[in-house]
């Protein structure tokens, strides 16, 4: 044990840099009957966090996260092994007849509309572009907006401009943090297919199903987290002024 502990040590001072930068970051240590393995960072993982090109997500506790969804094992060790984490609820989504859904597991509500400005407000939506740092074509009226017009969008929302198909009169609309729409995210199924199950409608297209979070990157507050349902599910940072991203308002008091 004391040699694991230097082994540790070692990997924690090599990546101080890291750490400074990226709180709460833990080096995995796995350990299977007799046999140790240390999981350390790569030199190239370690340029890709401190660049900002890349984050890593971990945690000390696994507290009452929810389970991924994931069933199947597709390697030892892999989430569909263990399927760690709290159940979802039998019925996770409630369709409250009013253009809204409301999670079950979360609290969290949702416009049910999940591409209102593509299908109910195009013309908010008068803009196409080539969006250069994802590599996709944005048309005027698909519902792809920047991060500053999906912020007025919002707004919109909660001062009646916009309805979204959403018949009370909510003003408490907001932009997703992160963490929120990545609850939305079973592993076990492509998340078009999934939503579209749980009754949500208009989830966009694999080649553009990517939503704005209200989470900016701290290092540079011109990148913003953003989650792409289009590759299975994935979070990625992206410029909130160059780039045009789906809008997919929440309510709730969650917040992470």
């Amino acid at each position: 044990m004391s040699t694991l502990r230097s082994k540790v040590r070692e990997l924690e001072h090599k990546y101080s840099a890291i750490k400074g930068v990226f709180n709460n970051i833990y080096i995995g240590v796995i350990m299977k009957k007799t046999t140790m393995k240390i999981i350390s960072m790569s030199a190239v993982l370690a340029a890709a966090l401190l660049s900002g090109a890349a984050i890593v997500l971990a945690t000390g506790s696994g507290g009452n996260l929810p389970v991924t969804g994931q069933t199947t094992e597709y390697i030892e060790g892999d989430d569909g092994t263990y399927q760690a984490g709290t159940d979802f609820p039998s019925i996770r989504f409630c369709d409250n007849n009013d253009g809204t859904m409301t999670d079950n597991m979360t609290g969290l509500m949702w416009v049910k509309n999940a591409n209102a400005i593509g299908t109910l407000h195009q013309s908010f939506d008068t803009f196409g572009i080539v969006d250069w740092v994802n590599l996709i074509f944005c048309t005027a009226g698909d519902g792809a907006v920047t991060w500053q017009e999906a912020l007025t969008f919002v707004a919109g929302l909660n001062n009646g401009t916009y309805k979204c198909g959403v018949t009370p009169d909510y003003s408490d609309w907001r932009l997703p943090t992160i963490n929120e729409l990545e609850t939305l995210i079973n592993y076990q199924i492509r998340p078009q297919t999934w939503l579209t199950s749980q009754g949500f409608s208009n989830i966009p297209t694999i080649n553009s199903s990517r939503y704005w979070s209200s989470t900016t990157f701290a290092p540079n507050t011109s990148w913003v987290l953003m989650a792409d349902f289009s590759n299975q599910a994935c979070v990625t940072l992206t410029s909130k002024d160059y780039c045009m991203v789906n809008v997919w308002p929440v309510r709730g008091p969650l917040q992470d």
